[in-house]
């Protein structure tokens, strides 16, 4: 697995949030830092579905997560 994410702002504000496999012993880990991110960023976080990968997003006052 490869325990790695990708973070990008955009000109808009907007934070992406890209993972592709996180190993269980670091699952908790990324968790907590999209918490965190979430809890900075004063919003919230919604979760997209993509094929055996994790998107986080954040526009505006909420973070999208993509997985």
């Amino acid at each position: 697995m490869a325990d790695t994410m990708s973070i990008k702002i955009e000109d808009d504000g907007t934070i992406s949030i890209k993972t592709d496999a996180i190993s269980p012993a670091n699952h908790k880990s990324a968790d907590d830092f999209l918490d965190t991110l979430e809890d900075m960023c004063g919003g919230g976080r919604d979760t997209e579905k993509r094929k055996q990968k994790h998107v986080h997003i954040h526009k505006g006052q909420k973070i999208v997560h993509a997985h």
